[in-house]
């Protein structure tokens, strides 16, 4: 992998205000965000699914920060329609054999991701959103990866693929490692419009 950060294919009219948004996952947010769980399997998951939807851990998580402040919930919208969610987390790398590949140092981690594959561009929506976490991290100086992590081989191999990402894998536990390097992505600010909380801005470079 080279290190750069694929862009989702677009075709942006010249001039025209971006097609996407992203900011922050709310509390108010909440009956979309179920209504989007509840019709659509994570391409991503560090945690059990619980059998109570009520419990997932996007929902428990909507409009909270995390230990450094910044937002642990983001929301991909397009004209107003939710497309795409998900919960991240800011932490050093969690699993030791993991960490022999990502190195030491705070990765952002992408914990779950929902994207509505009903919409018309499906196939974009999660891409995109990894792009841009992967422009977020870039803010900060100290995250040296954008990582998630799955057991399931094939379907590891198959995201990895279609988000742009790395894939390692951890043995004995057979999970997988998706990593990209955080990369500024100047392209994407023809493609989406990012809400940023004072939190998040402040630390633009």
């Amino acid at each position: 992998m080279s290190g750069t950060a694929p862009v989702p294919a677009g075709t942006p009219t010249p001039g025209a205000a971006p097609r996407y948004l992203v900011r922050p996952a709310e509390y108010a947010d909440h009956a979309r965000v179920r209504q989007l769980v509840a019709a659509h399997p994570p391409w991503t998951s560090r945690h059990p699914l619980p059998g109570n939807p009520a419990d997932n851990p996007l929902l428990l998580h909507l409009g909270a920060l995390d230990t450094e402040g910044l937002p642990m919930t983001w929301a991909l919208l397009e004209h107003a329609q939710l497309r795409c969610c998900a919960l991240v987390s800011l932490n050093a790398t969690r699993d030791r054999q993991l960490r022999l590949h990502s190195g030491s140092g705070l990765a952002l981690w992408i914990d779950m991701l929902y994207a509505d594959l009903d919409g018309p561009d499906a196939a974009m929506y999660g891409p995109l959103l990894t792009a841009w976490f992967t422009d977020y991290a870039a803010r900060h100086e100290q995250v040296g990866w954008v990582c998630a992590w799955l057991s399931d081989g094939p379907v590891a191999d198959d995201l990895g693929a279609r988000h742009g990402m790395e894939i390692l894998r951890s043995e004995p536990t057979a999970s997988s490692l998706l990593r990209r390097r955080p990369t500024r992505l100047p392209s994407l600010d023809r493609m989406i419009e990012a809400q940023l909380p004072p939190c998040v801005g402040s630390r633009r470079p």
